[in-house]
């Protein structure tokens, strides 16, 4: 991803510098931004690279775990990212149980 933007730290999203505008306050107008925003970054990785960004999702927990899991597998796939089932993928998300 472009270098002119500045990390977004979202208890001070002002500073950031965004060439599509500010993040919305409201959900779930704030998820479908940064989603567009990770369509983006995946589109430039394909350019770039010649093929698609891979995911991994690994999960630990329980049932409601694995499915979450999935929910996010199918949210990255959407975005552009090839799943992949292992630690080897460009993007690899651990899921794990806060209890």
């Amino acid at each position: 991803m472009e270098k002119n933007v500045r990390e977004i730290n979202d208890r001070d999203e002002a500073a950031a510098v965004m060439p599509w505008g500010r993040p919305p306050q409201e959900e779930p107008e704030r998820q479908y931004y940064y989603m567009e925003k990770c369509r983006g970054w995946a589109r430039e990785f394909e350019q770039k690279n010649g093929r698609r960004p891979t995911a991994s999702v690994q999960t630990f927990g329980c049932q409601m775990n694995a499915r979450d899991s999935e929910k996010l597998l199918g949210i990255l796939t959407q975005i552009g990212f090839a799943a992949q089932g292992h630690e080897e993928a460009d993007f690899v998300l651990y899921n794990t149980c806060t209890v």
